[in-house]
């Protein structure tokens, strides 16, 4: 939409538009529905309420259509929140049973693309939160398994991975009844100001890189004792 910010609020009020909107944003088989579109970081008070809400979610309480529910959430937040949505792996049963297939291998990269726009970098407290401590499709031991030693030996990582002698000291201490991934965040700290989303953690209390700790009680302790990982070894 690249209109002047008065010209697109004045769409999102048109009925003509909330129609072709209701008509054509999705098409079976090929893109997600209301259930699935959800409010990402609303930025005033009177909209914060619905965050991590789906758009279905929303309707079903003010008790409108989704396509209005959508647009007056959209004015009423001015246009500044970010709509997140959900393309696969909505079923959490079939990902709780792709969790504990031996086949698996828990991975993430997107190797630095669209970094304001997407961010999924709590994985690992997300697992350890909600897999394991809310649904209980994991063990914590297994759940740690697959995080640390399993991946270190798929990828050829050497000396990582394990608690044993002659192993880097990489450690993560945890509150396993609070650990969590904290709401999506946008923060201005790339070059020249720019954006990039940011996922924070609860309850990770120490995290230990080579022996030497980069988080304290919780809070980042300024340290950057960590080195590139080339190919070839």
């Amino acid at each position: 939409m690249a209109k002047p910010r008065d010209e697109r609020r004045q769409l999102f009020t048109d009925p003509g538009f909330r129609g072709e909107l209701a008509r054509h944003s999705f098409v079976a088989g090929l893109a997600p529905s209301w259930d699935r579109l959800v409010c990402r970081m609303p930025q005033s008070v009177g909209t914060r309420a619905w965050q991590d809400r789906s758009v279905a979610e929303i309707a079903a309480v003010r008790g409108v259509a989704a396509v209005d529910a959508f647009c007056d959430l959209v004015l009423e937040d001015d246009l500044r929140a970010q709509w997140g949505v959900v393309l696969m792996n909505h079923d959490e049963t079939a990902v709780a049973e792709l969790l504990r297939h031996p086949a698996g291998l828990l991975a993430l990269s997107d190797a630095g693309a669209h970094v304001d726009t997407l961010c999924d970098q709590g994985f690992t407290t997300y697992l350890l939160g909600h897999w394991v401590r809310d649904l209980g499709a994991l063990g914590l031991a297994e759940a740690v398994r697959l995080l640390t030693s399993v991946p270190a030996e798929r990828y050829g990582i050497r000396g990582r991975g394990r608690l044993a002698p002659g192993y880097a000291a990489d450690l993560v201490l945890f509150d396993p009844a609070r650990v969590a991934t904290r709401p999506t965040e946008m923060v201005y700290d790339l070059p020249r100001g720019q954006r990039r989303l940011l996922q924070g953690a609860d309850g990770v209390e120490w995290v230990f890189v080579n022996g030497v700790p980069v988080v304290e009680r919780g809070a980042p302790a300024g340290r950057r004792p960590g080195r590139v990982l080339r190919g070839g070894g």
